[in-house]
């Protein structure tokens, strides 16, 4: 079975989705017997999923995916220190998103460093520290404007799920990354 997954939609690092080409999950995973036979029973019912919260389903199969698969690699994408501190960071900003004061100098006193060190850990990254938490951010408004479950849900109230409480500077960022404004991005979907 070959699953397509787009890589912004996996929580693995950079590295680790790199390496995911031709991954295979083998019998004596412990997931295996779980992971595949959800994926076939989806797969065959797709279009039935869309009225019965597919989206989120969807959702926690790629979790639960990225879960099996992590460990079905190993310590091979461990490489070093820095990539770990690296995906520590990562998850410590997707599980604080929703937190206004989300930003370098609480990320940093949380894994005990300097904001120095958290900047120069993410020097060589296609993001900045802000910029990975505008974006991660940014990509989760769009994910819940799209949900079908969330579509009596205010786009000032995404906005602030995300910890983008202002509504202007939301609407601004999120045309700014996407091209259209909240509202017409989610009656567009």
């Amino acid at each position: 079975m070959v699953a397509l997954i787009p890589h912004d939609q996996f929580r693995l690092s950079q590295q680790q989705v790199s390496q995911l080409t031709a991954v295979s999950l083998k019998q004596t995973h412990p997931l295996s017997g779980t992971v595949a036979p959800l994926l076939r029973h989806l797969g065959s019912n797709l279009p039935a999923w869309d009225e019965f919260g597919g989206y989120q389903l969807a959702r926690n199969t790629v979790d639960l995916l990225a879960t099996a698969l992590d460990g079905a690699m190993g310590g091979e994408c461990h490489a070093d220190a820095k990539s770990r501190q690296r995906e520590m960071v990562n998850s410590y900003i997707e599980a604080h998103l929703d937190d206004v004061e989300l930003g370098p100098a609480r990320i940093a006193a949380a894994h005990f460093m300097s904001v120095r060190t958290l900047h120069a850990l993410f020097e060589k990254e296609p993001f900045s520290v802000a910029a990975l938490i505008r974006h991660r951010r940014l990509a989760k408004a769009a994910r819940m404007l799209r949900d079908p479950l969330l579509a009596d849900l205010p786009v000032q109230a995404i906005g602030a799920r995300v910890g983008l409480a202002d509504a202007a500077g939301f609407s601004r960022m999120f045309s700014k990354e996407f091209g259209a404004t909240p509202g017409k991005y989610r009656n567009a979907s």
